[in-house]
């Protein structure tokens, strides 16, 4: 099953392919993902990366006890999975790489 948002990303990629479009303008990851998906990594060009990146937050409320808590959990998940090198493992089933390792 693909969800909506990924069958986007694949009629953009199939647009581009096509030529009806000229640019593709998205997430690195996202279009490393589509691209790898479609088995078309041979057929697109990266003709550049944005260097700025935006933030990317997961929030929890501060004002439910939980919040915190939740927060923590996640934190320190992160952490386990990157120690362990099972979070590399994830990432690289999606042709990711770890947004905290140095580029």
């Amino acid at each position: 099953m693909i969800s909506s948002a990924g069958r986007a990303q694949m009629n953009a990629v199939s647009r581009l392919i096509a030529k009806k479009a000229d640019v593709l303008v998205e997430d690195i990851n996202v279009a490393k993902l589509t691209i790898g998906k479609l088995n078309l990594s041979d057929r697109v060009v990266m003709a550049d990366v944005a260097t700025d990146s935006e933030a990317l937050y997961i929030a929890c409320t501060p004002a439910d006890p939980r919040g915190r808590k939740y927060a923590d959990m996640f934190s320190e998940g992160i952490a386990k999975l990157r120690a362990s090198g099972a979070l590399a493992t994830i990432l690289d089933k999606y042709n990711l790489s770890d947004w905290a390792a140095p580029q």
